[in-house]
């Protein structure tokens, strides 16, 4: 006990900017097992935001983790995927950013934003600080230097976000008409079906 609180003070040392050991191996990106090792010594460090108001998501996000470590922030803390930073981004923002940076290879990108929509995909309508949407991040990254990005990988993405963008219109739309409302797994279901044979009509 007296070794396992020794290793857990020593984990929940920060920097000036707030950085926790969790956050500095998710931008490192470490392998899991050392990011599961340190949430299993102090699981606080998987919520608490640095100075900039970014959780171990945002960066995680932002930074290109897997999408296992993704998954594992987000079964610690759900609420998260709807957490904002100081520029009033969630961490869907990042991982968009993140695809259309080429930072992340496209699946992997693909497979976190499914990951993150899955929780709540009423986030693909947040709006940053700048006033944009994870869709405009995308169109925004078609439009400049477009010699450093695969367009046909940001027109791919672009697919896949307005598939959810759709799917949460007609959930909202449904409540507000006091519909049965739609099921989390139903709307990832529908979502991701609508993706996939978008995608492969594309390729014919």
């Amino acid at each position: 006990m007296l070794k396992r609180s020794k290793y857990k003070n020593m984990c929940s040392n920060r920097d000036t900017t707030g950085l926790s050991l969790l956050n500095i191996a998710v931008f490192s990106d470490a392998p899991f097992h050392i990011i599961d090792a340190i949430i299993q010594i102090d699981p606080t460090q998987a919520y608490l935001p640095d100075c900039f108001g970014a959780t171990p998501l945002h960066l995680a996000c932002l930074n290109g983790a897997s999408p296992s470590t993704i998954q594992k922030l987000v079964r610690m803390r759900s609420d998260l995927v709807k957490a904002e930073d100081r520029d009033h981004r969630v961490p869907l923002h990042h991982a968009v950013e993140c695809v259309c940076r080429n930072e992340i290879s496209f699946d992997d990108g693909r497979e976190v934003i499914r990951i993150l929509c899955e929780v709540d995909s009423s986030i693909i309508h947040n709006n940053d600080s700048n006033s944009h949407s994870p869709l405009d991040i995308v169109q925004i990254a078609r439009t400049m230097e477009p010699e450093t990005h695969d367009d046909s990988h940001l027109q791919k993405l672009y697919t896949i976000l307005c598939c959810i963008s759709k799917n949460e219109y007609l959930r909202k739309k449904r409540d507000w008409e006091g519909r049965e409302s739609v099921t989390d797994s139903s709307i990832s279901g529908e979502t991701y079906v609508s993706e996939s044979s978008i995608i492969k009509s594309a390729k014919k």
